[in-house]
């Protein structure tokens, strides 16, 4: 009997497991709909405003998708509105109770939750300490923690992605209650920071409010996946080239360059340099500094009079279209240049600290650069690198990475398209705007942004630049990879930029991304077609229709996101039907219509919760018959012995 209770146990055990395996069908519905994508944020909270900007680029900007933004702070949501307008949406992201606090009355909730097998909702940070949140998302309980590494629990929105990730940072989690976790801090499985429930998903990720894929590439995959948390399929277009340029700042010489004594490349190491770059197709962006400040008596001396060789060489090789010039200021020493010449110390730190910055602020004064120094130093700076090349400048790189608004501005007056900053999604502490990739600045000025490092590409290995370049690439997204070119050393940073290590970089990025590499103006033509070109998308039960306005003849890539269970059939473009595998299509200008269509549904796993319920349910049943099998025999023990001898 003890034997054929134990069995028992086993056998409702074993059916409790593999019904937390089984995967669940969900079928679409059968009516034709469109995706378009809804974000509902605060703009009295700034973390609210940067998650919108995050979600809004990479969704709208980078894949087109249809996306609107609704401030809650300003225009206030009732049940009406919310009835009237939710139909339209596939995907609705709260970023607007990020702090744990709704604005949202419990009518309008109940909406919400009346349209909850038909929409995908999305939520962040603190949104589940509101109950009703908490139920929707199947999580509570969210707190600040700092989080070592992070495990991606095993499931079709992190396949094919690193099981465990090194973050070191601050996250939130939260405790799942209903919902099923898939991705918790390491060594706290009943934690989380990725949590879905049925076609919902709240995250705990600040990386991702903060928008950093280019250190986090993972949230890209993660990001696209959500898109068919509905379980059906779903398309997305991207740019179809995998876009990369390489961009060197301080060229040819620097101010700092000669307190800190920076090796520099001689003519001839420049001719070497441009010769191993059109051996690979490569370019390079030039941040030019035209002039030198003397510190005798502060006198601007233009570095074509010191290094008339070196000019030279690059004026060659960009007439050749290996090199693209940018203006990087025109002295990269602050307008204050006075305390410069005046300064006693020969420490270089201090040198260092002293002539910064050029725009935006300035750090001595703690306070912004007026407008009328700036556009004097923009005026002078492209004036004179547009007489060394004889062409108009319409690329800027700020020095320091620093500048404000009033820099955009006198940009655009003097007639500079594109700007080359670094990348973010925030402010800056020295009030430098959101710098985004293929975004505008209030002035008109195109944003193409550094994204990685050039040290990345040298020292990484194949796996790294795998997963944080080749990841920006695989999605659309175009890289900048930023060096100075030069040997140099700064506090505890060195950098060694020798001829060999280049010519191996591009060789290793040529095996693991195989990069198109472009210019930053390159780029950002490609960048301004694609901000032209717009999208509907139309969701059927076994076909997508997807309809691209073209502002010329162009290419697209397709990606399209289907879960598991689906398989793609055919893809027709213009009436003419195409192989189910081809994902780049030649669109003519104009309207375009593409038919996508598939067959199969999604096979995903349920959530936790009622799957719980059932080991629980199958482990009490078990005990409880053991227990009766238990007190039988004991019984049996006790009772008297009437049998014969």
């Amino acid at each position: 009997m003890c034997k054929r209770a134990l069995f028992t146990i086993v056998v409702l055990l074993v059916i409790s497991v593999i019904l937390l395996q089984h995967p669940v069908k969900l079928k679409p519905g059968n009516g034709q709909r469109e995706e378009r994508i809804l974000i509902l944020f605060n703009s009295l909270f700034e973390e609210s405003i940067t998650a919108k900007r995050v979600f809004k680029w990479i969704y709208g900007t980078m894949w087109r998708i249809p996306v609107d933004t609704y401030d809650v702070f300003l225009y206030k949501i009732n049940s009406t509105w919310l009835n009237e307008n939710l139909p339209r949406y596939s995907m609705v992201i709260f970023l607007d109770m990020m702090n744990g606090q709704s604005t949202l009355g419990d009518d309008t909730w109940q909406v919400i939750f009346d349209n909850d097998d038909r929409i995908t909702y999305i939520a962040y940070g603190y949104a589940v300490n509101d109950v009703r949140a908490s139920k929707l998302f199947g999580c509570s309980s969210a707190k600040r923690s700092y989080v070592e590494d992070i495990v991606l629990i095993r499931h079709w929105l992190t396949e094919g992605l690193p099981s465990q990730i090194t973050v070191k940072r601050s996250e939130v989690v939260a405790t799942p209650s209903g919902g099923q976790a898939i991705i918790t801090p390491w060594g706290a499985p009943n934690e989380a920071l990725l949590v879905v429930k049925g076609n919902n998903a709240w995250i705990g990720l600040t990386e991702l409010g903060e928008g950093l894929f280019n250190r986090y590439s993972y949230l890209l995959s993660i990001v696209e996946r959500l898109l068919a948390l509905d379980g059906k399929v779903h398309v997305h277009i991207q740019l179809p080239e995998r876009l990369l340029a390489i961009r060197i700042d301080d060229i040819p010489f620097s101010t700092e360059s000669w307190f800190w004594r920076w090796q520099y490349f001689t003519p001839q190491q420049y001719e070497k340099f441009f010769q191993i770059l059109e051996k690979h197709g490569a370019h390079v962006n030039y941040g030019i500094i035209p002039f030198n400040v003397s510190k005798e008596d502060g006198k601007w001396i233009s570095y074509i009079e010191i290094f008339p060789e070196t000019v030279q060489v690059i004026r060659e090789a960009e007439q050749r279209g290996t090199v693209e010039v940018a203006d990087h200021g025109a002295t990269h020493v602050t307008p204050y240049q006075q305390r410069y010449v005046e300064a006693k110390t020969t420490n270089p730190l201090d040198l260092t600290r002293i002539i910064r910055f050029e725009f935006g602020y300035d750090p001595v004064l703690k306070k912004p650069i007026p407008y009328e120094l700036q556009k004097e130093h923009i005026e002078k700076g492209v004036g004179e690198v547009e007489k060394w090349f004889g062409k108009k400048i319409e690329l800027f790189i700020p020095p320091w990475h620093v500048w404000n608004e009033a820099t955009e501005k006198a940009l655009a007056e003097e007639g500079i398209k594109v700007f080359s900053g670094d990348f973010r999604f925030r402010k800056g502490g020295y009030g430098q705007p959101p710098s985004v990739m293929g975004e505008k600045s209030k002035y008109g000025l195109l944003y193409v942004p550094t994204t990685h490092s050039w040290d990345l590409a040298r020292d990484g290995s194949t796996d790294t630049i795998k997963y944080y370049i080749g990841s920006f690439l695989d999605h659309g997204i175009p890289v900048v990879l930023l060096s100075h070119g030069r040997n140099w050393t700064f506090m505890k940073y060195r950098e060694i930029f020798s001829l060999s290590n280049v010519d191996s970089t591009l060789t290793k990025l040529d095996e693991t991304v195989k990069p198109d590499y472009a210019t930053i103006l390159q780029i950002a033509s490609k960048l301004e077609q694609w901000r032209n070109t717009h999208t509907s998308i139309g969701m059927g039960a076994d076909a997508l229709t997807l309809q691209i306005a073209a502002p010329a003849e162009m290419k697209v890539k397709l990606s399209i996101i289907a879960p598991p269970g689906y398989k793609i059939e055919k893809i027709v473009l213009n009436e003419e039907e195409l192989d189910a595998s081809i994902r780049i299509l030649s669109l003519r200008e104009g309207e375009n219509k593409v038919v996508i269509r598939f067959t199969g549904e999604a096979a995903l796993q349920q959530s936790m919760y009622p799957l719980t319920i059932l080991l629980v349910a199958a482990v009490v049943v078990s005990v409880i018959v053991a227990a009766s099998i238990i007190f039988a025999l004991k019984r049996k023990k006790k009772a008297p012995n009437t049998g014969r001898k």
